[in-house]
């Protein structure tokens, strides 16, 4: 595989590598087929430096909107719980009052 990457595709060792730790943030283990397309994907974007690579992850964060904000705003719109208001207990005056009782 590396050979095909090295050769093939003409990736530096740099962009081999960071394929690979993205592969591994991705989907938390090693896989060759993963980095593969990672690297294939790169070569028809035609990466051959980090700066190219800096300019394609720009424009593919700036492409996508942030999942984890729409998904928050769903969860908390259909949660029925939050128009409670929360009750605030003074726990010192508790533990005054059931010491008393003793």
């Amino acid at each position: 595989m590396i050979d095909h990457w090295t050769n093939d595709f003409g990736f530096s060792t740099d962009l081999i590598c960071e394929a690979c730790s993205r592969t591994i943030q991705a989907i938390n283990k090693a896989s060759f087929s993963y980095a593969d397309s990672i690297l294939a994907n790169w070569q028809k974007q035609k990466v051959h430096s980090r700066k190219d690579l800096e300019v394609i992850d720009a424009r593919h964060t700036g492409a996508k909107p942030p999942r984890a904000n729409s998904n928050e705003k769903k969860s908390q719109a259909n949660n029925r719980f939050n128009n409670f208001s929360q009750r605030e207990y003074d726990y010192r005056e508790l533990e005054q009052k059931l010491l008393k009782k003793q």
